[in-house]
C-alpha cells in the first residue's frame, strides 16, 4: 500500500485512499454531529462488532487448544509405540541371548556326560573326541 502510486499510477488508486473518501467517511463517523437515535444506534453496532471479534478469538483460541491437545496426544501415542517397540525388541534379543546360552550349556552337559559314559566303557579316547566333539585333553579330566 505505501508504493501503490508508484505501481499503478495516481489514476488507478482504490477509493479508500482517495482524500474526498477519507473525508466523508470521518464525517459520517464523527459522533458529534449524530442524533440520539443514530447514536445508540452507532454504539450498539460497535458493541456488536467488538462481541463478534471477541467471540472469534476466543473461538480460536479453542479451536488451538484442541489442535495442541490432539497433537499431544498423538505424540504420546507415537512415543508410547515406539517405546513399546523398542523394550520389546530388547526383551526378545534377551531372551534369545538367555536361551542361546541355556542349550549351549545343557549341549556342553550332555556331550560330557555321553564322554564320561564312553570313556566308562572302555571306548577310545580318539573315537570320543570324534564324536563328541571335545578335545583329547577335555576328555582325558574326566
Amino acid at each position: 500500500m505505501k508504493n501503490l502510486e508508484h505501481i499503478k499510477g495516481l489514476k488507478e488508486l482504490p477509493k479508500v485512499l482517495n482524500e474526498e473518501w477519507i473525508e466523508h467517511a470521518i464525517h459520517k463517523v464523527d459522533r458529534s454531529q449524530m442524533t440520539p437515535e443514530q447514536r445508540m444506534h452507532f454504539e450498539m453496532l460497535l458493541a456488536k462488532n467488538a462481541s463478534i471479534v471477541y467471540m472469534q478469538k476466543e473461538e480460536e483460541k479453542r479451536l488451538k487448544a484442541i489442535r495442541e491437545k490432539e497433537l499431544k496426544q498423538a505424540v504420546e501415542i507415537e512415543v508410547k509405540q515406539a517405546v513399546e517397540h523398542a523394550v520389546e525388541k530388547e526383551l526378545k534379543q534377551a531372551v534369545e541371548h538367555a536361551v542361546e546360552k541355556e542349550l549351549k550349556q545343557a549341549k556342553k552337559k550332555i556331550t560330557i556326560n555321553i564322554a564320561k559314559k564312553m570313556k566308562a566303557a572302555n571306548i577310545e579316547i580318539a573315537i570320543i573326541a570324534e564324536t563328541t566333539g571335545l578335545a583329547e585333553s577335555e576328555i582325558v579330566k574326566l
